[in-house]
């Protein structure tokens, strides 16, 4: 298979965010909705911390090639 960047960045797109909602939908059923909420707002927030150090990350590499 001989995928596009493009095509690459919609397929991982696609599947973030459904196993996303998978993933909230599982804890809804096991644990109902207002713990299901609880849990994906500090999942969130601990990706999104770690998300933003690799960008960091990057645009200090970024900057290093320059």
């Amino acid at each position: 298979m001989n995928l596009s960047t493009e095509q690459l960045l919609e397929i991982a797109q696609y599947s973030f965010v459904r196993m996303d909602g998978a993933w909230f939908m599982t804890l809804a059923r096991k644990l109902g909705k207002e713990t299901a909420w609880e849990i994906d707002v500090e999942a969130w927030s601990q990706f999104s911390y770690v998300f933003g150090k690799k960008l960091i990350s990057f645009e200090d590499h970024k900057k290093q090639v320059m």
